[in-house]
């Protein structure tokens, strides 16, 4: 109600008329003409999705192309693997990038099939997606006319009161955030590689304390664990490459 208020409003402006002048052009019966909250609050939400969905893409493009450079960049350097917090067998710093690109191309490519079904959009199917109250040119020209103003290529559900009833496609954006989140924060390479200057059971509660909360706050734990003095040059990349990688350059085979 607010918004058509301010639309009303914001409308009467622009015309010359005064501030609540509804008889000459109401929240109601002009703004909301039509319209139900349960088709316009779900469309508002998943155009608001895809502009935020593709900011997001954006980032990820940035963040694999990164992983890409440095896995090229990496390729000739041998570091010790570790799996369960433990030395393995060796593998390239780049071979270790390529894995985080890979990551990334799913997490764009996991967007990209969001974005389709939520650009299928319930607008005209009024209060339970029947259409009742809105007559069939309103229901056809609306999607239309919003897929020109927002260039998002939207398109009006088929069955309307699926559209209406239904908002799995949100819950399917929610599963993308959580592997995107999985990606970038819930890595095991930050722990694994803290193991040479931590010791390896402190990096086990580390681990421990992830998997139980989801959320650790690495600043503090390592303070306590480990004294400030020693806490930037575990958050130092640069660092944990020096203590954690050890770099051997791969001989020419020539």
């Amino acid at each position: 109600m607010n918004v058509n208020e301010v639309v009303a409003n914001r409308a009467l402006e622009r015309m010359g008329r005064p501030l609540g002048d509804y008889a000459t052009l109401h929240p109601i019966e002009t703004v909301n003409l039509h319209q139900s909250t349960n088709d316009t609050v779900p469309t508002a939400a998943r155009v608001a999705a895809i502009l935020e969905l593709r900011e997001l893409s954006a980032a990820l493009a940035a963040l694999q192309g990164a992983c890409q450079r440095r896995e090229d960049e990496f390729a000739r350097i041998v570091k010790i693997g570790r799996t369960e917090l433990q030395e393995a067998v060796p593998l390239t710093l780049g071979a270790e990038f390529s894995a985080f690109a890979e990551a990334f191309g799913r997490d764009r490519w996991r967007t990209f099939k969001c974005e389709e079904r939520l650009r299928v959009v319930n607008l005209g199917g009024t209060a339970v997606g029947t259409g009742l109250t809105a007559p069939q040119s309103y229901i056809f020209l609306v999607v239309e006319r919003l897929r020109e103003i927002t260039g998002l290529g939207l398109a009006r559900a088929e069955n309307l009161v699926d559209g209406t009833a239904n908002a799995d496609a949100f819950a399917e954006v929610s599963g993308v955030l959580d592997a995107c989140a999985a990606h970038a924060n819930g890595s095991v390479a930050l722990i694994t590689a803290m193991v040479p200057l931590t010791g390896y059971e402190r990096a086990q509660a580390l681990a421990q304390e992830y998997a139980a909360s989801g959320r650790v706050d690495l600043r503090a734990f390592l303070a306590e664990r480990l004294g400030a003095e020693a806490v930037e040059t575990c958050l130092s990349p640069a660092a944990l490459m020096a203590l954690g990688h050890q770099q051997h350059p791969i001989e020419d085979s020539q």
